[in-house]
């Protein structure tokens, strides 16, 4: 003969109140390892673009002060509502914008503790490799002091090509960005 365990006893919510006002704490917070820090995210031309709505809210819910750049070509794929929604600040998409005074590029360099590039085209690894500086990513990646953290994304023949691979190897030597993945 088996025995069953007794049914659960329902908590009055004023019970449950006085149980948790008188001793038991609540859980410490847990620090936000981020807090503080500002990042740039600027999210290029790739299918995976839309992924990077999802890294934005990563970096806020770790504290980061988040500020993103679109590519022309990332319009493509994902809008700057959905990332001006999210950070609550509008996305920077042109070098030169009426409304920001000065060199935009040489602002968000000045003010990122850390610039990430995800998703990183093939296009781009090229145009950082080669030291362009043709569009707002590109002139704030070679203004960055800070580091700089790339995510390529791109249909695998496009990353075994040799000239993706020299751009890789070049950036590896210059050591001015890390890499992050790619995942396949």
């Amino acid at each position: 003969m088996t025995t069953r365990p007794p049914p659960p006893r329902s908590v009055s919510r004023p019970a449950l109140a006085a149980v948790t006002s008188a001793g038991a704490r609540s859980p410490a917070p847990i620090p936000k390892r981020l807090s503080g820090k500002r990042v740039t995210l600027c999210v290029t031309g790739s299918v995976a673009a839309y992924k990077a709505a999802l890294l934005v809210r990563s970096l806020l819910k770790d504290g980061a002060t988040v500020e993103v750049v679109l590519s022309r070509s990332a319009r493509e794929f994902v809008g700057a509502a959905t990332f001006s929604g999210l950070t609550g600040k509008r996305v920077f998409t042109e070098m030169f914008d009426g409304e920001e005074p000065g060199e935009v590029h040489v602002k968000l360099a000045k003010e990122s503790d850390l610039v990430v590039i995800a998703p990183a085209t093939a296009d781009v690894l090229s145009r950082l490799a080669s030291g362009r500086a043709d569009d707002l990513i590109a002139a704030l990646a070679l203004s960055a002091a800070c580091p700089i953290l790339v995510a390529p994304a791109m249909h695998p023949n496009m990353w075994s090509h040799p000239a993706t691979t020299r751009n890789v190897q070049t950036l590896h030597t210059d050591r001015r960005v890390r890499f992050v993945g790619p995942v396949v």
